[in-house]
């Protein structure tokens, strides 16, 4: 018997090479993106904790406010609240921008009050 010989022509050849570049191509790019949804940073802080960035001033008013609003409480054994309540001033906000249920508050629109300058510098006019 004889051996039957093939022969491609060159545009097969390099149709095929084109063909497997394609896939690896996009292979390579397809892990990049399954893997760039998985390496999203966490935040920090417990889920029941809520901080409040606000300036000493507004303290008394928005810790009243803020109180009324999570006022829930978890009847178990030892009766505890849904939600503690965390303040800190504005000065700290580079520290505490990572932390998750972050709240930034002011009360008094004065160019004299850090939490409404805080404010002011987050939020485009």
């Amino acid at each position: 018997m004889g051996d039957k010989v093939i022969v491609l022509d060159a545009t097969v050849i390099k149709f095929s090479t084109m063909i497997i570049r394609y896939i690896y191509i996009h292979a390579i790019i397809g892990l990049f993106l399954l893997n760039g949804c998985g390496s999203k940073k966490h935040s920090l802080g417990m889920d029941d904790e809520i901080r409040i960035v606000c300036s000493k001033i507004d303290e008394p008013i928005i810790k009243k406010y803020f109180q009324t609003i999570f006022n829930d409480t978890i009847f178990t054994p030892k009766p505890e609240p849904v939600y503690k309540l965390f303040f800190y001033r504005p000065s700290n906000y580079q520290d505490l921008k990572k932390y998750a249920h972050l709240i930034v508050a002011s009360v008094k629109r004065k160019k004299s009050n850090s939490g409404f300058r805080l404010i002011e510098d987050l939020l485009p006019e």
